[in-house]
């Protein structure tokens, strides 16, 4: 029988490049379509706010880690890499996005992870200035986690539309 499954990961970095692959992938593919509606538009966005979702829990959580949970915290010993520098502000200000009361964790939850009766009202989702928040610290954890795996050759930065 035909299956399907995702990458192999060789270690706990891996798995946190394959959710940045993603989220840049999910929103290089959203981007054109901001202005549609339709099954298209909502598979990429609900796709971005998936891998959004994942990277500011691990950037930001600030509930009990499970000993499982990858976190920005705990991520660096096991596969022998430096932490940033400046980890603690990356942590900081990955917890204002996890608990944005709009866009963070709760919300995103709310609308994705199961369904529930807060999907009745409207939500739109500003996908631009959220990439444009995760990426800025993306790119301060990202140099110490490449290389990327073979599989996912990173291409470039996607170009966001002017203000």
């Amino acid at each position: 029988m035909p299956s399907v499954g995702r990458i192999a990961k060789g270690s706990h970095k891996d798995t946190v490049l394959y959710e940045i692959y993603m989220l840049r992938f999910s929103f290089r593919h959203l981007l054109p379509l901001l202005n549609s509606s339709g099954p298209e538009t909502w598979g990429w966005l609900e796709l971005f706010l998936l891998h959004y979702r994942n990277l500011i829990e691990f950037l930001g959580s600030d509930k009990k880690l499970r000993k499982s949970d990858l976190h920005v915290s705990n991520l660096w010993k096991p596969d022998n890499l430096s932490a940033p520098h400046d980890l603690n502000e990356v942590y900081a200000k990955g917890n204002v996005l996890f608990l944005d009361p709009e866009i963070g964790h709760d919300m995103i939850s709310k609308r994705l992870g199961h369904c529930t009766n807060v999907r009745l009202d409207l939500k739109k989702w500003h996908v631009e200035e959220m990439y444009k928040g995760i990426e800025s610290l993306i790119s301060r954890i990202e140099p110490t986690l490449k290389p990327y795996p073979p599989e996912l050759q990173p291409e470039e930065l996607p170009v966001l539309m002017a203000d």
